[in-house]
C-alpha cells in the first residue's frame, strides 16, 4: 500500500497542491496516521491509484435507468446496472435522485468499487432541459463523490447521441419511441433541439402519434366516416380485444384517468377561488372599490358558499417554469406509453398494403424528417455530420426505419446515418473518460 504525506498548516489548509500529479484525496479516503512537526501537521493518506477509478455514464427517461462503469484509463467496462425511471418532469426531483442513486450504488456494488472512486460522472436525463434543471442536479448530487469528481448533466439525448459516435459530443441524433425528438451539437459545443415536447404536443412521427392516428382511421373506416381500412383488425390484435367497442374501452381507460385528473384539478381551482373571494370581502371592509383582480374570476365561481368548501384540501402550488409546470401536469399519468405501443400495428398494417397505415407512415417520416432540419438549419450544418437513429421506431431492418433513412438521405444528402454502436449508458461513460483526459491536459497547459 503507498501513502503520502500532506502537510497542513495549523488553520487546517492543505500546504501541498497535489491535484497535477493525479493524486486524489477524498473525504472518503481515511488517514492512516498524524505527525507533528513543530506548527504544521503530516497526514499520512492512502493513495488511490489511476487504475482503481472508474467513470459512470447514466442515461435515465421515462421507463428505466441505466447506468455503466469503466475503468480508468482502460476504458473496460466493468458493470452495469438498471432501475425505474428518472424522468423529473413526471416522477419530480426527489424520485428521480432516489433511482439515480439506487442505480449507482448498484452498479458499483456489482463491480466492487465505493462512490469515493468515481473519477467522473455523465448524466443523461429525460426532463432535464434547461441550464437551471442541470445546476439544480449537480447541487443535489456532488455530495455524493469526492470534491473533484467531475460531473456533467445532460438531456437525454445526449448519450443517445454518444451511443453512436464512440463518446464524441458532436453530430445530430434523431430519437423516435413513444415522443420524437432531434438533437444536434457542434465541436465548439454550440447546439439546438427540435421537437421533445411530448405527445401532447403532437411532435410528429413517434410511437403515440402512429398509435393515435392509427385508432382515429380504424375508427372512421368502421362507420363511414373514413376510407377503408384494416387497421381496425391490426390494432384489436395488437391489443388483445375483439371488437372496437372493446378497443374503445380499452382507450377509454386512458382518458378516464385524464377527466379524473382534470376534475380534481377544477375543484382545486374552485376552493382556491372560494378562498380568494373570502380574502376579498375582507379587502373590501378597508376600501370602496372592488379589487380588479376579481374581475379574472368566473361568476358562477365568485357565488359559491365558503362553508361547501374545504379549505384543508388547498395545497400552494410550487414555483416553477410555466413550461415545467404544463408537462408535468400533461404527463401525470401513463397513458401515453399505452396508445404508443399500438405503433408496430401500424406499420405491420402498412407491410400488408393497407393504404390509408401507409398514409400514416408516409406523415410521420415527413414530420421527422422536418424535426432533423430544423436543428441542422439552427447550426447551418452543411457539412458532412453524424446522424445517430436511435428510439424504438429506429432500429436496423425495421419497415419504419428503413422508409426514414432513405427520407433523410434524400433531404439531407450530407448526413451519414448511422445506428447506436453501444447502448447510451456506456456511450455517456465514453464520453466521460475523454471529458476528464480533457480537463486534466487542460489543467497541464494551465499549470
Amino acid at each position: 500500500m503507498t501513502y503520502i504525506a500532506v502537510k497542513i498548516a495549523e488553520n487546517g489548509t492543505n500546504a501541498l497542491h497535489i491535484s497535477r500529479r493525479n493524486i486524489v484525496i477524498s473525504p472518503g479516503q481515511l488517514c492512516h496516521g498524524v505527525k507533528r512537526q513543530g506548527t504544521h501537521f503530516f497526514v499520512l493518506y492512502e493513495l488511490m491509484s489511476e487504475d482503481s477509478r472508474i467513470v459512470l455514464g447514466v442515461d435515465g427517461g421515462a421507463t428505466k435507468t441505466a447506468c455503466a462503469a469503466m475503468l480508468l484509463p482502460s476504458q473496460q467496462h466493468l458493470n452495469q446496472a438498471s432501475a425505474g425511471p428518472s424522468n423529473w418532469s413526471s416522477v419530480g426531483k426527489e424520485e428521480a435522485l432516489q433511482t439515480l442513486k439506487q442505480v449507482v450504488l448498484a452498479t458499483l456494488t456489482g463491480c466492487g468499487k465505493s462512490l469515493e472512486a468515481v473519477a467522473a460522472i455523465c448524466l443523461g436525463l429525460a426532463g432535464v432541459d434547461s441550464p437551471e434543471a442541470q445546476a439544480a442536479l449537480t447541487a443535489a448530487i456532488k455530495d455524493w463523490f469526492s470534491p473533484d469528481t467531475l460531473i456533467l448533466v445532460y438531456n437525454d439525448s445526449v448519450p443517445a447521441l454518444l451511443s453512436g459516435t464512440e463518446g464524441r459530443l458532436e453530430g445530430c441524433v434523431l430519437i423516435a419511441g413513444t415522443g420524437s425528438i432531434a438533437f444536434a451539437t457542434l465541436p465548439d459545443g454550440l447546439s439546438a433541439r427540435a421537437a421533445g415536447c411530448g405527445p401532447a404536443f403532437l411532435d410528429g412521427g413517434c410511437g403515440y402519434d402512429l398509435g393515435q392516428k392509427g385508432l382515429s382511421a380504424a375508427a372512421k373506416g368502421s362507420d363511414g366516416r373514413g376510407p377503408p381500412t384494416q387497421l381496425l383488425s391490426y390494432l384489436c390484435k395488437w391489443s388483445g380485444v375483439n371488437c372496437l367497442p372493446d378497443l374503445v374501452r380499452s382507450s377509454l381507460n386512458i382518458h378516464m384517468a385524464k377527466m379524473s385528473m382534470c376534475h380534481s384539478l377544477r375543484n382545486q381551482l374552485a376552493q382556491n377561488m372560494c378562498k380568494l373571494q373570502i380574502l376579498a370581502s375582507h379587502l373590501q371592509s378597508f376600501a370602496s372599490v372592488q379589487p380588479k383582480w376579481l374581475v379574472c374570476i368566473p361568476e358562477h365561481i365568485m357565488h359559491m358558499e365558503a362553508e361547501q368548501t374545504d379549505f384543508s384540501l388547498v395545497r400552494p402550488l410550487k414555483q416553477s417554469p410555466k413550461a415545467l409546470c404544463l408537462s408535468r401536469w400533461v404527463y401525470a399519468e401513463a397513458g401515453w406509453a399505452r396508445i404508443a405501443a399500438l405503433a408496430p400495428a401500424v406499420v405491420a398494417c402498412a407491410q400488408n398494403g393497407d393504404q390509408v397505415a401507409h398514409h400514416i407512415l408516409q406523415e410521420g417520416i415527413s414530420d421527422l424528417v422536418t424535426t432533423v432540419q430544423a436543428v441542422v438549419k439552427q447550426l447551418n450544418m452543411l457539412q458532412p455530420f453524424q446522424l445517430v437513429l436511435a428510439g424504438g421506431l429506429m432500429r436496423p431492418g425495421y419497415a419504419y426505419t428503413e422508409m426514414c433513412q432513405r427520407a433523410l438521405k434524400q433531404a439531407l444528402p450530407q448526413a451519414n446515418v448511422r445506428f447506436p454502436q453501444v447502448e447510451a449508458a456506456i456511450g455517456a461513460a465514453l464520453f466521460a473518460c475523454k471529458s476528464l483526459h480533457e480537463a486534466a491536459a487542460g489543467q497541464c497547459v494551465n499549470s
